[in-house]
């Protein structure tokens, strides 16, 4: 799961001003960029999530029998059969949409 361009910048400037903290359990980290791109997709989407939605960039992914969608803020496509796999192409989409707000 990947950032890039301006998003990434705009990211890690967004964690940094916020004194954002990584915990897990007792443990508790201060944000590095470094650091958190080693974090599994799993972890990191969560601390993505909150930043796109400080961006007003809703990301929602719906698991159901047959298929699971990625944010209803993008074109709905379906037919994801993993939950990572829909993560990741959401994570994908918002990037481009915050690559396009930064770039106005």
């Amino acid at each position: 799961m990947k950032i890039k361009g301006k998003t990434r910048q705009d990211f890690e400037k967004w964690a940094k001003d916020k004194n954002y903290e990584l915990r897990c359990g007792d443990i508790i980290w201060d944000f590095y960029p470094e650091d958190f791109y080693k974090m599994p997709d799993s972890m990191q989407f969560g601390v993505l999530v909150d930043y796109f939605d400080s961006c007003g960039i809703e990301i929602d992914i719906r698991y159901t029998d047959y298929e699971i969608n990625y944010g209803r803020n993008f074109a709905n496509d379906f037919g994801f059969k993993s939950r990572p796999k829909a993560r990741e192409k959401a994570i994908e989409k918002a990037n481009e949409i915050r690559n396009k707000q930064l770039e106005q």
